[in-house]
Formats: C-alpha cells, sequence, structure tokens
C-alpha cells in the first residue's frame, strides 16, 4: 500500500529555492534511516523521494458542453488530457442491444438503461469564436483555456537541453551542484508533461460554396473569426470544421 505525506517549509529564498531543499531533505531522510532499526517499529517502509509540489498556474479544471436538441455536440476542456464521460439515462426506445445501452440496476431495484460514452474532448480553446463562446460572454462566464498543450518543439528543446547536461556532466566536480541541475531539470521536464499531451487532432475551417457545391476557396484557415469574416463577403458561402490528424499536420507543414 502505498500513501503520499506533505511537508510544509518556512525558508529564505536568498539561500536556497525548492528544489534545493528537496535535495536537502532526501540528505536529511538518508542520514536517518541509516540508524539501524530506527523504522522496526512501523514494518521498515520504502521511503522515495521529496518532490516539489506543482502549484496549479491556470486555477481549477473548466468543462465546457455543448448540448443541442438534449444531444452533447460537443465537449471541451481544460487542461486538455482531462476525460469526458456521458451518462445519459434518456434511452427511451433503446435498449442492451443498441451500441453503448447498457442495463444498470438502480439503488431502488429497478432496471434502467443507459447511455455511456467517453467524449472526444477538444482543448478549451477552441471555443473561442464560435457560437458556445458568446453564449459564455453573455452570460458573463469567462473561462479561461490556461497554458497550452507541449508541442514537438518544447520536447526537442527540453531533449537538446538534457543532451548537452548529460555531456557536461563529466566536467562537474560538485555532487550537490549536479543534483541540484538535475533536480532542475525533472521539475522542468514535470511542467511540460502536466499541460497534457498535445491533442491528438487539430481543428480547421474552410469555406464551403452551397450553390456550386464546391469549395468556396483553398484557404485552411486556423481560426474561426477569420473564416466567419471572409464568408461574410460571399453569398451563400458557410464555414465548415475540418479536423487534421498529426499526419495531416506533418503533411500540411511540409507543403
Amino acid at each position: 500500500m502505498k500513501t503520499i505525506l506533505t511537508l510544509e517549509v518556512e525558508y529564505d529564498p536568498s539561500m536556497t529555492d525548492p528544489e534545493g531543499l528537496a535535495t536537502a531533505m532526501d540528505r536529511l531522510l538518508e542520514t536517518a534511516c541509516s540508524t539501524p532499526r530506527i523504522l522496526d517499529e512501523y514494518g521498515n517502509p520504502t521511503l522515495g523521494e521529496f518532490l516539489v509540489a506543482v502549484s496549479d498556474p491556470c486555477g481549477p479544471a473548466t468543462v465546457v458542453l455543448n448540448v443541442s436538441g438534449g444531444v452533447v455536440q460537443d465537449a471541451f476542456c481544460s487542461p486538455a488530457s482531462m476525460r469526458v464521460v456521458l451518462v445519459d439515462w434518456d434511452t427511451e426506445g433503446q435498449d442492451a442491444t443498441n451500441q453503448g445501452v447498457y442495463q444498470v440496476e438502480t439503488q431502488s431495484g429497478r432496471s434502467y438503461y443507459a447511455f455511456v460514452t467517453q467524449l472526444p474532448a477538444a482543448p478549451l480553446d477552441q471555443v473561442a469564436g464560435r457560437d458556445i463562446d458568446r453564449a459564455l460572454l453573455a452570460a458573463g462566464i469567462d473561462v479561461e483555456a490556461g497554458p497550452a498543450a507541449p508541442g514537438d518543439s518544447d520536447f526537442i528543446a527540453m531533449c537538446r537541453r538534457v543532451s548537452e547536461t548529460a555531456e557536461n556532466w563529466a566536467d562537474c566536480s560538485d555532487m550537490k551542484e549536479a543534483l541540484t541541475v538535475f533536480r532542475e531539470l525533472g521539475r522542468d521536464c514535470r511542467a511540460i508533461l502536466e499541460r497534457g499531451p498535445a491533442s491528438p487532432e487539430s481543428r480547421r475551417y474552410i469555406l464551403y460554396d452551397l450553390d456550386a457545391d464546391e469549395l468556396g476557396s483553398t484557404t485552411i484557415y486556423d481560426d474561426y473569426r477569420e473564416a466567419v469574416d471572409d464568408a461574410d463577403q460571399v453569398n451563400d458561402v458557410i464555414v465548415l470544421p475540418i479536423s487534421l490528424t498529426p499526419r495531416d499536420r506533418y503533411k500540411e507543414n511540409s507543403q
């Protein structure tokens, strides 16, 4: 069985920092545990290293559901790695033979059918410029997208930094300094990972000519508002969203 213990420390920021304190606490714990039989009465638990708790820079998690006709059309969330699961009891005319519908024995002893599915959630910043954005603004609700999910450039930069630090490892004569450097690398790596994985799909927008039944432009828009502005200049043209997979984005960037 595992548990997590927290420790509050007051310190002088002119003398050290949280990562330095974590290193010092590791040394203190190692020294204390070297005393024979000191933890025998507690079953000799295995103790891990001290880690600095990362504060949440983007505030509480946010989920925005876009519902129309009693059906969830879209889900947007921050952080982007959040999991969104829908349980819908409005299953009139359906039974367990329908995909995603399950028979549930409730606490009252009655049997009901529920539709359960995991919703594909888009990053919260994709709400911008859409009708949902206008509805949120009308209600006075300000949703913050928080830090963007890490991209390829973030991981490449971190890999370069780690490799350069590893190459200089042999030149470091101070073990305390070396541990501090690697703790800083670990902290920054955790900060990148906690921003969540990059979204598997990226939304783009195109213009479609209803009369001609063809694309109204060869332009692919990153921003919904830009697409709407151009669509307003032409008759009978609508804005359609498209989703690009990582492979599609690679092709798009290589052209």
